[in-house]
């Protein structure tokens, strides 16, 4: 059973390219979101931790 989901993620991986080869033209994407940040936690490498505080709300917006 493996071997056969294996075999099928392959398939679809090698012929999901082609899938749009056929377009042609220009493209523009615009993606935007809500970052809410209030507290985050960092750990370094020798195990020290800092905790940082944020009181603010982003609104990231990609454009491509």
């Amino acid at each position: 059973m493996a071997k056969i989901f294996f075999a099928a993620i392959l398939l679809a991986l090698a012929l999901a390219p082609k899938a749009d080869a056929g377009q042609s033209g220009d493209y523009v994407g615009i993606s935007s979101g809500v970052l809410m940040t209030n507290r985050s936690t960092v750990t370094d490498q020798q195990g020290s931790t800092a905790t940082l505080r944020y009181d603010t709300i982003g609104i990231p917006v990609s454009v491509y």
